[in-house]
């Protein structure tokens, strides 16, 4: 048995504000905290769409973590899941949370925090093991229906409700809802978020469009039927007048219900005649067309939405903008949640120009930023409109306002003026300018209104943005891999926001060498990072494409599948693989950045490693437990090595002889750095355990190749081509090759009458030992005494030689 406990309520005056523990929050945030602290913790907060009442819920689940209790978020979907993850990882990143639903079964014996969808937490128990703690509701209006009160639980003293429309049309909200939080406690609208700069300002077009004669026609059939049907309906007791959410409400329950008595059949017939008259409105092509004739806004937009009431007319639309060149996407119920997510990624990114979608994205979606939307309206829903409209008052950070055409046909039910209804005007009395226009005649009119005008563009947002970081600061993470690569290099910055700078050494940042890499890697930091889950899911993806692909193509079993099916989990795979890829692109850099200097430019080395990362993403298989960043690493590098050794050089030389000289090149630096000449033959046989001829090699690859066209400084400040400082006549003929050789041979002989130590001196100092001329400094290291004592030494013994020539 559940016990109710009633927990003392407490005053605003009991406590400080709350902006005295978060003061980034809006003011009108903290006058809700405020108000909740005072009602005991309990209450619904109604706010409009796009005013940031996701923060007061993630403050709440701060609270009660700070004083060790547990938090419940119940979401009415996946989608909203996810959304509510993301924003606990990202403003509490040291919460412990988890997922009920859509897959996941955290309980609070494993976790502090869980976002639950509500289908999930009302069909099981899984709140037995949790201290005392809070439930956050988001879209709590949803929660009355009996099949998620069960949700509600008693165990939770602390409960907070979050929505822009509370009010029900059954009425649920005074008989469920209100007894467990308590009613509404806070309540903002749109002119108080207008005067505090929460929410940009806004326009709506009213438009009129004509249906065709046949449709009207139809409209009007419909019509009568329904109003017939409905004073028969009304003869009976149980049947409701008004409102007439409650009469369409009570009359879809007898519709229902198999029963064959005439009260069904009477609730049947005005259904369906709903249905189709809905249909004729909804699927008019003169709505369709009125869309195709705001072409010119959809281009000029910052981002625009279309919101249909069937997936018929959604489609309409979007193949009426992608037939006038405007990248459009489209979304609905039918769509898969992945093909859902990388549509509006790809909005967000700007691949898309506008995303067209029935009711799937009025409400549990949180929709990329849009500046300008079009309602082909159907019905005058309060909570739909809100709804939509928060779509496109969310503050842009250049000041932009947001606009809203809503198309109705004349003198049917959308009319307002035929309807009288006018259920919209509580929230359409606070928009910037309101316009009303008859498409066919005023189409230039209604562009010119929907259009932004130059002041327009110049403005500043009137508020700051909402907050975006962690609740308290967070250790940043430093990496020495972030430094700038020693004589000049690449500055990486961290985060989603790469930055970038090329420094030549010694040298100023070239504002014309940058630009390409800053570019790109701007590109590439708009991509969000892929959690674990995300990309376990993009490679169930990838695999059921490939098998599909298969499938159609004729060389795997056939399956139950239909073709078109298998099409769009092929269309999927692809999408998914190019989101795993572009996800993942930072990495390259990261990796790349390590190859500097070494022939190749940093955007070439990128472009390399990025045929690496896609050879790691078709070979991913992530069964066997690790990430893709982990087995995509090796992926990139070998396909940077192998680069430079084909592309590097001007002199290409083998890719395993490569690897070699990668592995060689620090220990040789060094050695030159300490005996101010590169290592002999027979040393770096001996240093690398390499033959020989690899060591001929060595030696001979490991200088740069120089251009003969090169400048050299030849003194005050005069420069010349290195061509022209070189003998031309320096090929030596067979005879004097010759004469060298014997020269040579007799000089050795001279050296083998001097004793050991000096002739190893002479020997070293002109070369015939390894044919390199070392330094008095090298040489002193090599036998152990000072740079002048060498000097003398030479002195001494070739004074010696030439008495013995002399004589």
């Amino acid at each position: 048995m559940l016990l109710k406990i009633d927990p003392p309520v407490r005053q605003v005056n009991d406590a400080p504000s709350a902006a005295q523990d978060y003061p980034f929050l809006y003011t009108w945030q903290v006058e809700a905290l405020d108000a909740w602290h005072a009602a005991g913790r309990r209450g619904v907060v109604q706010a409009i769409t796009g005013a940031g009442k996701t923060v007061l819920g993630l403050v709440a689940v701060h609270e009660a973590l700070r004083i060790g209790q547990n938090a419940l978020i119940l979401v009415p979907t996946i989608e909203l899941q996810r959304q509510w993850l993301g924003a606990l990882k990202r403003h509490l990143p040291s919460a412990s949370v988890g997922a009920l639903g859509g897959g996941s079964t955290s309980s609070f014996a494993q976790v502090d925090v869980i976002v639950a969808v509500v289908h999930s937490a009302a069909r099981q128990e899984v709140l037995s093991s949790h201290r005392q703690g809070v439930v956050i509701a988001d879209e709590c209006h949803r929660y009355a229906a009996p099949l998620f009160q069960s949700a509600l639980s008693e165990r939770f003293v602390h409960r907070l409700g979050l929505t822009a429309t509370y009010e029900r049309a059954d009425g649920a909200q005074s008989t469920v809802l209100d007894p467990y939080f308590g009613g509404v406690i806070y309540e903002l609208w749109y002119d108080r978020a207008l005067d505090d700069g929460v929410i940009a300002p806004f326009d709506i077009a009213m438009v009129g469009v004509d249906l065709r004669p046949d449709e009207m026609a139809q409209y009007k059939e419909l019509t009568s039927v329904m109003v017939e049907t409905r004073q028969s309906l009304l003869g009976y007791p149980t049947v409701p007048e008004q409102p007439y959410a409650a009469f369409l409400a009570k009359v879809t329950e007898l519709a229902g219900q198999e029963a064959t008595a005439p009260i069904h059949f009477l609730a049947k017939k005005y259904v369906k005649a709903l249905a189709a008259r809905l249909k004729i409105l909804s699927g008019t092509e003169t709505k369709t067309k009125a869309v195709a004739a705001l072409v010119s806004v959809f281009r000029r937009s910052g981002g625009s939405l279309v919101f249909t009431q069937t997936q018929e007319s959604s489609e309409a639309s979007r193949d009426v903008l992608v037939g006038k060149d405007i990248p459009t996407g489209m979304v609905h119920a039918d769509v898969p949640a992945l093909e859902r997510r990388l549509v509006l990624k790809d909005f967000a990114a700007g691949r898309y120009k506008v995303v067209t979608a029935p009711r799937v994205l009025d409400e549990g979606i949180d929709v990329p930023e849009a500046d300008f939307a079009v309602i082909m309206a159907s019905h005058r829903s309060e909570r739909q409109f809100i709804q939509r409209l928060g779509r496109v008052v969310r503050l842009k950070q250049d000041g932009r306002h947001g606009r809203l055409a809503v198309l109705y046909a004349k003198g049917t039910v959308e009319d307002p003026d035929v309807q009288g209804d006018h259920s919209l005007d509580r929230a359409m009395q606070h928009a910037r300018e309101i316009g009303f226009f008859d498409l066919a005649n005023e189409l230039a009119d209604l562009v010119d209104f929907l259009l932004y005008r130059p002041e327009d563009l110049k403005g500043t947002p009137t508020a700051r943005p909402p907050w975006e970081g962690p609740f308290f600061p967070v250790r940043a993470i430093e990496s020495a891999d972030d430094d700038v690569a020693p004589g000049g290099g690449l500055s990486v910055g961290g985060g989603e926001g790469l930055t970038v700078q090329v420094v030549p050494p010694g040298g100023r940042p070239s504002a014309h060498s940058e630009d390409p890499v800053r570019q790109y890697l701007k590109e590439i930091g708009r991509e969000p990072l892929l959690t674990e889950e995300e990309e376990r899911e993009l490679a169930l993806d990838i695999e059921a494409g490939l098998v599909a692909e298969q499938i159609l193509s004729g060389e795997s079993l056939q399956c139950i599948a239909s073709d078109a099916e298998l099409r769009a989990m092929v269309r999927i795979g692809r999408r998914a693989r190019e989101r795993m890829i572009t996800a993942n692109l930072r990495l390259v850099v990261s990796i790349a950045k390590h190859y500097l200097g070494r022939g190749l430019e940093f955007l070439d080395l990128i472009q390399e490693g990025n045929i690496g990362l896609m050879r790691a993403v078709d070979k991913f298989d992530w069964k066997q437990g690790f990430r893709l960043s982990t087995y995509a690493t090796w992926w990139v590098r070998q396909a940077i090595t192998r680069s430079l050794a084909d592309l590097g050089r001007a002199i290409r030389i083998p890719v395993h002889f490569y690897e070699i000289m990668a592995r060689t090149r620090k220990d040789l630096a060094a050695y030159r750095q300490e005996h101010g000449r590169w290592p002999s033959r027979h040393q770096l046989v001996t240093m690398f355990d390499i033959t020989l001829d690899q060591a001929d090699l060595l030696r001979m690859h490991v200088k740069d190749v120089v251009s003969l066209n090169g400048l050299r400084d030849v003194g005050q400040q005069e420069w010349e081509q290195l061509e022209s400082m070189l003998s031309h006549g320096w090929v030596e003929s067979p005879e004097t090759m010759y004469l060298s050789t014997e020269q040579r041979s007799y000089a050795e002989g001279l050296l083998d009458t001097l004793p050991e130590r000096g002739a190893r001196i002479l020997a070293l100092r002109y070369g015939f030992v390894d044919d390199v001329e070392w330094t008095l400094d090298a040489i002193g290291k090599e036998i152990g005494v000072t740079r002048e004592r060498i000097r003398q030494l030479e002195k001494r013994h070739l004074n010696e030689l030439k008495e013995l020539l002399g004589s």
